[in-house]
């Protein structure tokens, strides 16, 4: 399930690039194929999360900036897709199909609402929370 999972998603978003779309589709059947497919991922470096009601994105490409900047390769979903389906869109289109993640780093701006969907699927090494409104 782990490869046809992979494979899906990075050919859904393959053929979604060719007519220049882009978003969560590709990670949403990639997760409704194999629904734990992030926790079966190869991955050795450095996992950050950013969460928060403001500044989500600014954090973390800011984050990721700087480790690129470091020399290390960085997986990031900067186009803004930050719920569950789009973390997964991001990781897996930058997967092998033997299921290694082709970065040594990853930034993962995460809804707040998502955070305990994903928090228990990704060894996450340092979680930057931005700030929280009384609404979430």
């Amino acid at each position: 399930m782990k490869t046809l999972s992979i494979a899906a998603t990075r050919l859904i978003r393959l053929l979604l690039s060719l007519v220049n779309r882009g978003g969560s589709l590709p990670g949403q059947i990639g997760l409704k194929i194999d629904s734990k497919i992030l926790s079966k991922l190869s991955f050795d470096g450095v996992i950050i999360m950013v969460t928060g009601t403001n500044g989500k994105t600014s954090t973390s490409n800011l984050i990721a900036d700087l480790l690129e900047k470091s020399g290390r390769t960085v997986l990031s979903n900067r186009r803004g897709d930050n719920m569950r389906a789009g973390v997964a869109t991001a990781i897996l289109t930058n997967t092998t199909l033997s299921g290694k993640v082709k970065a040594d780093a990853m930034v993962l701006e995460v809804d707040e609402l998502n955070v305990r969907h994903l928090l228990p699927q990704l060894p996450v090494d340092a979680f930057v929370i931005t700030n929280f409104f009384r609404d979430q």
